[in-house]
């Protein structure tokens, strides 16, 4: 990657130091290769895949211990990979590529704390947000198969959440094994069927519904998020003379009209399953409730009876029982999961690697862990463009975009420094720093912006300056602990964070050490002070284009 970080340091690092008045010419200078022997344009190399991996599963960097044992023996790569997954840390890449599907994620749900007499406002969102993530992280730590995802007859909930929401907890058992920190299993005691995601508040607060909508926008919500399908993205030919603020009109519409029918057919009776959560009126303590007596109001409204795609069900259990048998259920988070990872769009060349990581999938008995471990041996994933045995030749990610919220992840695990806005993450809400990244409840983009690069900026001036003041924690804090921060640093020193922080091998004698020496010195000139120096120096590490793309 030389030449991206010579590029980065010459046009971004001038606006990270700026304020100190340093020069960073001699940061400029060419850097040694990469230690593994991986080329710019080529595969990766062994410490270049550990190092992708780690990021993608734990949301960390290579220990300088993991990268040495595998640049000593390269075969020690795959096994230590493979292991990533039992990492607890590994939930949270789960529940990552869910938030995608569910989008959950939202700074707001158009009620506020307030409205049930609590005060912490960020809390309370979060908390909503991530009761479908959390469900899926527990499947995936679990092994406990796939299609939970949609029958389990539990949901997860935290205390603030068992405060406002009609849930009641259930006796821990060893069968429950591990439960995200914060949360624990839990029922609905409102009368409503339990069928997984199907059954929780938080997937109908996020997506609403009037009663002329009649609940389709959920149902393409949660087509979209399960079935990877979508009724808006059929072609139809809509019909002109239809008058959409007519009730009837619409009504009758949906159910004689060809143009209406051809979706309406499916779409409808998926929709009727949905009615228990329809909220008819704004007072905010009656929006967690389900609604037994509105679940045959499809008889009035839509006159569709529940149904999947033809075939008559007996209410939410039997839709959450259907789905999870339809093919396009399993298809659909093997493209979830290996979109994710492989961190580009998918292709018709891509056909091939889907068909062979869902038959992982399917022997596994429908375990997440394992259909993983199957993506991070994935040629593309390692940066080759391989022919496929199902066809297709998918082409390498020989290079991938981290996420605003992975850098702020990836940061934090190396110096515990975390930008906070009105308690909650910077990065995970539009209100702050996600919208100028580039991203949404829908994800982050997967090419680099100017707007990351300044909230990647961001984010490594404030850690470099937290673990130089004295308020720092992990790896990067403790090892400059015992160091004297008011004297130019040792190469040695030097060599070791490159280690730590860029998982780069280097010689305290080489050309990399000298750049960053020579930045300490120019820092230090400007300012007269060796804290402005040394943070000058950190910001340098942690801002390098490697910690975005890798």
């Amino acid at each position: 990657m030389v030449t991206l970080r010579r590029a980065f340091t010459t046009l971004v690092l001038p606006l990270a130091l700026g304020t100190l008045g340093v020069t960073v010419g001699a940061c400029s200078e060419e850097a040694s290769p990469p230690a593994d022997g991986a080329t710019e344009a080529g595969p990766l190399g062994p410490v270049e895949v550990l190092v992708r991996a780690s990021l993608d599963v734990r949301g960390v960097r290579p220990s300088p211990e993991e990268v040495r044992a595998v640049l000593a023996e390269p075969g020690a790569l795959d096994p230590l990979v493979a292991s990533f997954v039992d990492d607890t840390r590994f939930a949270r890449a789960i529940a990552d590529v869910f938030a995608k599907a569910f989008r959950t994620r939202v700074d707001y749900y158009g009620l506020f704390a307030s409205d049930f007499g609590l005060s912490d406002e960020a809390a309370f969102h979060a908390s909503i947000a991530e009761e479908p993530l959390a469900l899926a992280a527990w499947i995936a730590m679990n092994d406990r198969p796939y299609t939970d995802l949609v029958e389990a007859d539990v949901t997860l909930s935290n205390d603030l959440l068992a405060t406002i929401w009609p849930v009641e907890a259930v006796p821990p058992s060893a069968e429950d094994g591990w439960v995200p920190e914060g949360f624990h299993l839990a029922r609905y005691t409102d009368g409503r069927p339990h069928a997984g995601v199907l059954s929780q508040n938080a997937i109908y607060w996020r997506h609403t519904s009037t009663i002329d909508n009649a609940n389709r926008g959920r149902s393409e919500a949660l087509s979209r998020a399960l079935l990877c399908t979508s009724w808006l993205e059929r072609p139809i030919d809509f019909p002109k003379d239809v008058d959409l603020t007519d009730h009837d009109a619409i009504v009758e519409a949906v159910h004689e009209n060809p143009g209406c029918t051809a979706c309406h057919a499916t779409l409808d009776p998926f929709a009727s399953h949905l009615w228990g959560f329809m909220q008819t009126n704004t007072i905010a303590t009656e929006w967690p409730f389900y609604h037994v007596e509105g679940e045959h109001d499809w008889m009035t409204e839509t006159k569709r009876p529940p149904g999947y795609y033809g075939s008559p069900t007996g209410g939410l259990a039997d839709l959450g029982h259907a789905i999870a048998r339809d093919p396009r259920f399993v298809s659909c988070a093997v493209e979830r999961v290996y979109g994710a990872f492989l961190g580009r769009p998918l292709t018709l060349s891509d056909d091939g690697a889907l068909l062979a990581h869902r038959e992982v999938f399917l022997a596994s008995g429908l375990h997440l862990k394992a259909l993983v471990r199957s993506v991070l041996g994935d040629a593309a994933y390692r940066g080759r463009t391989a022919a496929s045995p199902y066809g297709g030749a998918p082409e390498g990610a020989v290079l991938k975009t981290a996420s605003a919220a992975g850098v702020a992840t990836a940061i934090e695990g190396l110096t515990g420094y975390r930008l906070n806005v009105y308690g909650r993450r910077a990065v995970d809400t539009d209100e702050a720093l996600r919208g100028i990244a580039g991203g949404s409840d829908a994800g982050y983009p997967t090419e680099p912006s100017t707007g990351l690069v300044l909230v990647h900026q961001r984010l490594a001036e404030g850690a470099a300056a937290a673990v130089i003041d004295g308020l720092g924690s992990g790896p990067v804090a403790d090892r400059l602990a015992s160091e004297d921060l008011g004297a130019r640093p040792a190469p040695q020193v030097l060599a070791e964070l490159l280690l730590l922080v860029l998982s780069r091998t280097a010689l305290p004698e080489g050309p990399e050490v000298a750049a960053l020496l020579a930045l300490w010195d120019d820092a230090h000139l400007a300012s007269s002070r060796p804290r402005d120096a040394w943070v000058a120096t950190l910001t340098a590490l942690l801002a390098d284009p490697e910690m975005v793309l890798y």
